[in-house]
């Protein structure tokens, strides 16, 4: 099993004369036989010079480091390679050139996935702030810090909002009735002394329609308009 693990190693890289490897013919394998080894390393009961004897038998001496992005993607290796760094002998490494590869090669896949994940976070970012944004925009609302829409109120002179609790007048909203008769008499006296805005409020002539149209409708609409009209009377006292 041991020699299966770097006889695949073999077959996914070439080796020139001096042992340095010039190429990766697949890149999976290559991944897969390293995660393999790795695997079998921390299998062993021996100690962590015995672990970093082992994977130094990787020979991970690259000449071409341009393929080092494309491995930082293969599928576990990453988390393979962030788990055997800390079984293995560090020391080891000033000692056996071979060994040294192997955390040399580790450490700059393990860079690489790092700055990764920190330009992909970073892209997250901008996106959602793109997004929201876009949303605010499409919603027709322009962002403003609670402090200064407080300070543009002020400026403006606007009056705080004040809670109203309000109740109907009526218990029975019978069509016909002396309550219901005095209610809209009530409205009346409401529309014709209502100063109308200008900027948001509707006609008076369409105030008097929408009142005869009340006056037709069933007594669920006359239960609203009697809360309409209490809460007119809360806003102008």
């Amino acid at each position: 099993m041991l020699t299966n693990h770097f006889t695949n190693l073999k077959h996914a890289i070439k080796h020139d004369s001096k042992q340095v490897i010039i190429a990766i013919f697949q890149l999976p394998l290559f991944a897969s036989t390293i995660i393999s080894i790795c695997n079998t390393a921390k299998a062993f009961s021996g100690s962590d010079g015995d672990h970093a004897q082992y994977i130094g038998m990787t020979y991970l001496h690259f000449s071409d480091k341009s393929n080092y992005p494309r491995l930082s993607e293969q599928k576990g290796l990453m988390n393979t390679l962030s788990q055997i760094l800390p079984l293995l002998n560090c020391l080891s490494a000033n000692d056996a050139p071979d060994i040294q590869h192997f955390f040399s090669f580790a450490d700059a896949l393990i860079l690489i996935d790092k700055k990764w994940c920190k330009e992909q976070h970073k892209c997250e970012t901008q996106e959602h702030c793109q997004r929201e944004a876009h949303d605010t925009e499409m919603l027709g609302l322009t962002p403003t810090r609670p402090s200064k829409w407080k300070a543009n109120a002020e400026l403006k002179g606007k009056p705080k909002l004040k809670k109203v609790k309000v109740t109907p007048s009526l218990t029975s909203f019978k069509l016909g009735s002396d309550a219901v008769l005095t209610l809209l008499g009530q409205i009346d006296v409401a529309l014709k002394n209502c100063l109308l805005d200008e900027d948001n409020t509707a006609p008076l002539t369409e105030l008097q329609k929408h009142h005869e149209a009340i006056d037709l409708a069933a007594q669920q609409q006359l239960y609203s308009l009697d809360l309409g009209l209490q809460t007119f009377c809360h806003i102008s006292t």
